[in-house]
């Protein structure tokens, strides 16, 4: 079954809350000089890095964890390759916030980054 999609908003917000905290953990360390301008580019470092790790060694982030979803190869229906990991990473950060309106316009519900990497979400549970 493939995962619905408010249960990826979800996932997808919980990975939110999570860089939200490191972040903000991260904010005062940056040497700018303007408050959001630090905590923005804060964000984005963390957002790189946790998506990056995620996907590196997982496959999976937070969010899917806590929401029993997984990433799946589109042609083996097994865990991606670790260069499909990587280039939906790479495509997700490119992308940024914007990636969730392909997920209307596929008929497997998958984002732009997962139909480029052909991968697939699904439920685990």
């Amino acid at each position: 079954m493939t995962a619905p999609f408010l249960w990826r908003v979800g996932a997808y917000l919980v990975d939110l809350l999570f860089i939200c905290f490191l972040a903000w953990d991260l904010h005062p360390h940056l040497p700018l000089h303007s408050g959001f301008l630090r905590l923005l580019c804060a964000f984005v470092a963390a957002h790189l890095v946790y998506e990056f790790l995620s996907m590196l060694g997982f496959a999976s982030s937070v969010g899917k964890l806590v929401f029993h979803l997984r990433v799946l190869d589109f042609k083996s229906l097994d865990k991606p390759p670790l260069l499909a990991r990587l280039k939906r990473c790479v495509l997700k950060e490119l992308l940024l916030f914007f990636p969730l309106a392909y997920y209307f316009r596929d008929k497997f519900g998958r984002t732009f980054y997962d139909k480029h990497a052909q991968t697939l979400i699904i439920v685990s549970k």
